[in-house]
């Protein structure tokens, strides 16, 4: 988390083709996937990657589209919506360590969603090919991949039942908290995206955001430009009420999405 906010959030603009980076055996160091997998392994999948770049504002799947690789987020913060015309609905946010789209690459379906750049954005990309080599031929790469992948499915189950059981304020306000408690060791939090993402994110219209951050505010919660405030806690986790699923960490899953 520290690692995103530390990203400046640059207005979108359409994008060239995402720059080449050279990849190197650090960059793959930290990745959940490559965790405990045999070295002769983790040495032919860095043959089959590459480091892209994008700009904040760039398309990096298109919805309908299929996945030309294993996209694993280096750094950065990643967009998933479902784009109607100018209706957006917002799916996930992913951050550094995040799998993009992975059962699109892995099993040659097509995106369900448009994933864009909200920050420059670094993607580590391992060949389709070699990705379902490794799927085949390790156990312990495929419990890696399976790990990540659930804990996505974890999220996305997290989101379904926060539409569904919360109202739009007691959303915004349980999410801003998440956002505090995740950057507990700075000396303020902020707010990671722009206003209109983050209305996206938690399904609702910009105008409808603005009325709800009244609402918060009026049980204790602030957002000042891009910092959280929160001047009452017990009074907005009662206002927000209980969460509708059991408290559990999705980090330990190898999850990083907001």
């Amino acid at each position: 988390m520290t690692e995103l906010l530390s990203e400046s959030v640059i207005p979108d603009a359409s994008g060239p083709s995402p720059a080449r980076l050279r990849l190197t055996p650090r960059d793959c160091e930290a990745l959940p996937i490559f965790k405990g997998i045999e070295e002769d392994l983790a040495r032919t999948l860095l043959d089959a990657a590459s480091a892209r770049q994008y700009r904040a504002g760039s398309t990096i799947v298109r919805q309908g589209d299929t996945v030309d690789g294993l996209f694993i987020v280096n750094s950065g913060l990643v967009d998933l919506t479902r784009i109607d015309g100018q209706h957006e609905c917002g799916v996930l946010l992913l951050s550094a360590r995040d799998l993009l789209l992975p059962a699109a690459s892995l099993f040659d379906e097509y995106s369900l969603v448009t994933a864009r750049a909200l920050t420059t954005t670094r993607m580590i990309v391992i060949d389709n090919e070699a990705a379902a080599a490794a799927l085949a031929r390790s156990p312990r790469f495929a419990a890696n991949l399976m790990k990540a992948m659930s804990g996505q499915w974890r999220m996305a189950v997290r989101n379904i039942l926060d539409l569904n059981c919360r109202t739009a304020a007691q959303r915004l306000g349980a999410f801003l908290l998440r956002l505090v408690d995740l950057q507990a060791d700075r000396p303020a939090a902020v707010l990671p995206i722009a206003k209109r993402h983050l209305a996206s994110r938690l399904g609702m219209s910009a105008e409808t955001l603005s009325r709800m951050l009244q609402v918060v505010a009026d049980h204790g919660l602030y957002l000042r430009g891009r910092t959280i405030i929160v001047r009452n806690r017990a009074q907005i986790e009662e206002y927000c009420g209980p969460d509708p699923y059991p408290q559990r960490d999705e980090r330990d899953l190898d999850v990083f999405a907001l």
